[in-house]
């Protein structure tokens, strides 16, 4: 059995892995963002809030999934 040492010091090492995961997907994610800024930079006002509706849109989408999955959980 372990001692609550033991339990608090894997719980922390659990969230230390999952942030660093968060950090890589969110690098990712920003990298992304300057890609879509660059190739709006051609497209005219109204197209681009078109882009930035739908990318909001899948954000939403992603968020709501992931607390279903936690929620599940």
């Amino acid at each position: 059995m372990k001692t609550t040492f033991e339990a608090s010091h894997a719980i922390i090492e659990d969230l230390e892995f999952e942030i660093e995961e968060h950090r890589e997907k969110n690098e990712e994610l920003e990298g992304r963002i300057y890609e879509l800024e660059a190739k709006c930079d051609g497209f005219d006002i109204e197209t681009r809030q078109l882009w930035e509706s739908i990318d909001s849109a899948f954000g939403s989408i992603n968020n709501l999934e992931e607390k279903n999955e936690n929620s599940n959980n």
